[in-house]
């Protein structure tokens, strides 16, 4: 096993599978709480799969590769769980001592993706960077277009305008055409709109967003909408629109709240605008309400301080 592709035995002879194409592995000799605690990871279900997980005696086990799969779904899942609310500290532990432990295992891409979104939720995007391009490293091209957009957003909220519109303009420029790619090349077109607006070009981006919905039905496309009328508002708070920017971020609040940290972006920029251009302070406060209590921890209700 290695960090590209698992060597399997069969009738036929040896097998190479990439990595990019395994959904998991089963080995006829591993414990039950494995088989269990593994599925579990893998449909998100991850206190159950702690729970199991947690029984398996990982000393006892007399295969390294099945102490390895067990090590790493232990790690996983707890990482997961922190992403969740849990110990995120504890999941970047296990996640970090899995890598020192297994540097070439076949899970390696999916730990360090795992510990750059961890990074984002400490706030840390330097080092999100870091294991993002680690993940883009990998041999498949639709995880190296992923982890240029995941790099690029992280990126954006460091300012590194040019550095993110780069990323942006990798996953535009590729080739692919999957169902998968081009709806990576729509968030792509988004974020890229939301550079031009940090780089002072905001009526390219507002140009830009009004294409892409209007090439992409809402139905089917939540989350794209909500990242859409995001950089919408930022485009108009570039263009000193700021009642026009407050009915943007209403849109992702009423009608796409589906991703948690597009919709905490939208809660806090209401809470500004409502207050600063609707001289609103009852829905201002509504805005700050609902984002301390449903996103507590996240870097928009940290950056709203104490207003």
């Amino acid at each position: 096993m290695a960090r590209n592709e698992v060597t399997v035995e069969t009738r036929a002879g040896e097998r190479k599978i990439a990595v990019n194409e395994i959904a998991k592995i089963s080995f006829g000799d591993e414990p039950r709480e494995l088989r269990l605690g593994r599925d579990s990871a893998l449909r998100a279900a991850y206190d159950r799969a702690l729970e199991d997980l947690s029984k398996v005696n990982i000393d006892a086990l007399s295969r390294d590769v099945v102490k390895q799969d067990a090590l790493f779904y232990l790690a996983w899942a707890q990482a997961k769980q922190g992403l969740e609310g849990g110990d995120k500290a504890k999941g970047a532990r296990m996640l970090q001592q899995f890598l020192e432990t297994y540097p070439e295992s076949y899970h390696y891409y999916e730990a360090v993706r795992t510990l750059g979104d961890l990074a984002v939720a400490f706030g840390r995007h330097d080092v999100a960077v870091k294991y993002y391009r680690q993940y883009g490293e990998a041999p498949f091209p639709e995880y190296q277009l992923e982890a240029s957009l995941k790099v690029a957003a992280s990126l954006r909220v460091q300012g590194e305008w040019q550095q993110a519109m780069a990323e942006y303009e990798k996953v535009l420029a590729s080739s692919l055409d999957s169902p998968e790619v081009v709806k990576q090349k729509q968030f792509a077109r988004i974020g890229k709109a939301a550079c031009l607006a940090g780089l002072g070009k905001p009526d390219e981006g507002v140009a830009l967003i009004r294409q892409v919905l209007r090439e992409n039905p809402a139905e089917g496309n939540r989350i794209l909408y909500a990242r859409a009328y995001n950089a919408l508002g930022d485009c108009h708070r570039a263009l000193k629109q700021p009642k026009q920017a407050l009915l943007d971020y209403l849109h992702t609040d009423l009608l796409y709240p589906d991703d948690p940290d597009a919709h905490a972006e939208a809660l806090y920029h209401l809470a500004k605008l409502w207050r600063e251009a609707a001289k609103n302070s009852e829905r201002a406060l509504q805005a700050t309400t609902l984002l301390r209590n449903r996103y507590a921890g996240t870097r928009w209700a940290k950056q709203l301080g104490g207003s």
